[in-house]
């Protein structure tokens, strides 16, 4: 019974170098929300904005949310912060279409682009699938 422990414990520990650091990351990451706005923005804009702080209260312990400032006096600080959620890419080909919603599973994959202000039960249920993904 010991040997078998011991080897079990070896092999949880061969596991747990082998995986690559992303692979790890990616499990304790949750799936991601993000609005992308302009300031400049005030009719669409602000219905969406409402909306996302309803949901991100209702999603709190199982998603990140973020909003992303596409005005262009703060693009470049907006950018950066792309870059830290990982989404760059995503975020440099939606700055111009604002508003729009970005769903994110916990591997950065997009679920889905929501242009233009949707319903909440729009967004609820893309941001279940992001959830139901990311198992």
């Amino acid at each position: 019974m010991r040997a078998l422990i011991t080897g079990l414990v070896l092999f949880y520990m061969f596991l747990a170098n082998a995986l690559p650091a992303s692979f790890a990351d990616d499990q304790l990451r949750r799936p991601l929300v993000v609005l992308v706005f302009d300031e400049t923005c005030k009719a669409w804009c602000h219905k969406v904005r409402p909306v996302m702080a309803e949901l991100k209260l209702s999603y709190a312990q199982r998603v990140e949310f973020a909003e992303l400032d596409a005005t262009q006096s703060v693009l470049a600080d907006t950018k950066k912060r792309a870059k830290d959620l990982g989404i760059l890419g995503w975020f440099t080909d939606d700055a111009d279409y604002v508003p729009v919603v970005l769903i994110f599973d916990n591997r950065r994959n997009l679920i889905k682009e929501l242009p233009g202000p949707k319903t909440k039960e729009d967004y609820s249920a893309n941001i279940d699938k992001a959830i139901n993904h990311s198992k």
